[in-house]
């Protein structure tokens, strides 16, 4: 998460408005919010939010942040929550509980303190940095860099009980990590000359389940990711050795290399093997890189460099591609390109949902989520949904699926002097002159826009429901 550094813009903006931490904040809308009628009762008025469509945000809470990133607010269904230097912290066992950290005195170095999403203080405000929301606990600790694989470690960390605010465990210096939600690994070292140990912790009652000596350990790391679930990775000083435990399993694997797919992938070059879904292992023919495997669809590279794909909707055949787009961009789909060009959205069950043929003169890519773009030489944009349907837009080289409202399909595209727009499914353009914009969630009908330098939230007409206050 990050914290923003410009003190002096996150003042101004918090003098014109009048911000009361006493359970909820009361914050007063900006002149840009849409009004609420005379004749509303307050009762209405929370039967009725100004801003429909919070039910489809986990938490039910939106942070959005100033352009240049000095500043930052929580929108709820009602309107504004709090704005100031925060962060969103996501309770690592349930994601649908949205609390967020406030640093005091406006400026990154303050203390912090835990509010939930409707802006009730949770917990004390303390100098060292919250960083962590796992159960009824929160973790703090002062962050202190190594050159440990780029860990940050923490100095005075400490697990505090929210409902009695006291503390629970103190691990010492120590890096905190979610493992699934259920266990959080916790890799304590002393001194940086220190042997370290990797605990595998109970988030309901801090029982240490397992325990590692002279290992580190992370879980979901930006060095491996993605990790398998409830799985740990453990390597020695050097990182050389890297290996895998399976918590469900209990069970350590050498010699990890990633995760492909529903398999995962062990070994070194000449002596590779597959760790299946039901816990058998397969080995895999020297001079193979499998990149993606399940029961329905397997990717594989040769020594060579040919790529083969084999998919339940291509029968019994192994059939040669350029590439099998299977990322963790798309967990819903498999874009296969074909040594003709032309491309397949495959559903992850084998399934073929879509074809799009290759054409002279026309550029065809996956854009995500089982969408395809297709580009003339027009200068005309083709959209392909994994339903099949097709959308075309006339003088627009760069078109993509933005959300989803009341039935109907919206797009964003760039204008011509490289401002964003929103586009209905028929091609009407909407709304135009926008520096940046983006759907708050698939199907809510909320999108977050910039326009010159104040971010806001709109609908997918174009009205502005709330904007931040103009600077100056």
């Amino acid at each position: 998460m990050r914290k923003y550094l410009c003190a002096a813009i996150a003042m101004l903006l918090l003098s014109s408005c009048t911000v009361q931490i006493t359970g909820t904040s009361q914050i007063p809308p900006s002149s840009d919010s849409v009004d609420e009628t005379s004749s509303q009762s307050e009762q209405e008025t929370v039967q009725q939010p100004r801003f429909p469509g919070f039910d489809q945000i986990p938490g039910g809470v939106l942070y959005i942040s100033s352009r240049n990133g000095s500043i930052s607010y929580l929108l709820g269904a009602d309107g504004l929550v709090d704005m100031g230097l925060i962060t969103m912290k996501y309770d690592v066992t349930d994601s649908s509980r949205a609390c967020y950290v406030k640093t005091a005195g406006g400026t990154p170095d303050g203390e912090t303190a835990l509010f939930d999403s409707t802006g009730k203080q949770l917990s004390d405000y303390d100098a060292r940095a919250l960083q962590l929301l796992a159960g009824n606990y929160i973790v703090r600790g002062n962050y202190e860099v190594t050159e440990i694989d780029g860990y940050i470690f923490s100095t005075d960390v400490a697990f505090i009980d929210l409902t009695t605010g006291e503390t629970a465990w103190e691990p010492g210096r120590c890096v905190v990590r979610p493992l699934d939600e259920e266990h959080l690994t916790v890799c304590v070292q002393e001194t940086e000359e220190a042997v370290p140990t990797t605990m595998v912790v109970n988030i309901s009652n801090l029982e240490i389940v397992k325990e590692f000596t002279g290992y580190y350990g992370t879980s979901d790391s930006w060095q491996y990711a993605p990790v398998p679930d409830s799985c740990l990775l453990l390597f020695d000083e050097g990182m050389e050795n890297i290996s895998l435990y399976a918590l469900e399993r209990e069970q350590l694997y050498p010699d990890y290399r990633r995760e492909v797919g529903e398999a995962v992938l062990f070994g070194k070059d000449g002596s590779k093997q597959l760790l299946l879904p039901d816990g058998k292992m397969m080995s895999v023919p020297e001079g193979v890189e499998y990149w993606y495997w399940s029961d329905a669809i397997q990717y594989w590279q040769q020594a060579d460099g040919s790529s083969y794909c084999s998919a339940a909707c291509y029968g019994d055949q192994t059939i040669p591609v350029q590439y099998v787009q299977c990322d963790d961009y798309q967990q819903e789909y498999i874009t296969v390109c074909k040594t003709d060009g032309s491309l397949d959205i495959l559903s992850l069950d084998g399934e073929l949902l879509v074809s799009v043929p290759f054409e002279q003169g026309k550029e065809s890519f996956a854009v995500g989520n089982g969408w395809i773009m297709t580009r003339t030489a027009d200068e005309s944009a083709i959209l392909t949904a994994p339903d099949g349907i097709v959308y075309t837009f006339d003088g627009m080289m760069n078109v993509w699926p933005l959300c989803q409202a009341d039935g109907q399909q919206y797009f964003s595209a760039q204008q011509s002097d490289y401002s964003m727009g929103v586009l209905d499914q028929e091609g009407n353009l909407l709304v135009s002159g926008l520096a940046s914009v983006y759907a708050a969630a698939h199907e809510s009908g909320l999108l977050v826009a910039v326009e010159g330098e104040r971010v806001g939230l709109m609908d997918v007409e174009g009205n502005w429901l709330w904007r931040e206050p103009e600077k100056g």
